[in-house]
């Protein structure tokens, strides 16, 4: 589970409740701070709840977040795609063909591999979006 805190800038009842995030200045010693979704001055939206004002502080916690298998399917399974194809182009489709021409269409199969890996790893992130779930707590 991820916790922060931050301050309530905007309320929408269709995009939710604008929560700019404090986190940021804990994560001095972290090595992924550059990519961070929770950069300073970028703002969380959460789903809408009655009885919070806009310039209040929040305690945010986010639940469902598996960041192992998120991993695999972002990282590990295009990997293994792009490699396959590489390989399989490289051992099986162009075998007979000139080491240059055989190197580059084996590199495009492996990319062309990737183009319904791109579209599962979409469907799997709009699924996994539905799965977060967000708790907000006023901080007095």
């Amino acid at each position: 589970m991820i916790q922060d805190t931050g301050i309530i800038v905007s309320i929408d009842k269709d995009k939710g409740l604008g929560v700019m995030v404090d986190g940021v200045d804990k994560c001095e010693t972290c090595s992924i701070r550059t990519n961070c979704a929770q950069k300073r001055g970028e703002v969380l939206y959460i789903p809408y709840k009655d009885g919070y004002a806009i310039g209040q502080k929040v305690k945010i916690e986010i639940g469902s977040i598996s960041l192992y298998t998120t991993s695999i399917v972002l990282y590990g399974i295009p990997l293994v795609v792009f490699l396959c194809g590489i390989f399989a182009g490289y051992y099986i489709f162009f075998k007979n063909m000139e080491e240059f021409i055989k190197s580059i269409l084996s590199f495009a199969l492996s990319l062309l591999l990737l183009l319904p890996v791109a579209f599962a790893i979409r469907a799997f992130d709009k699924k996994k979006q539905k799965q977060v779930t967000y708790h907000i707590e006023k901080i007095d």
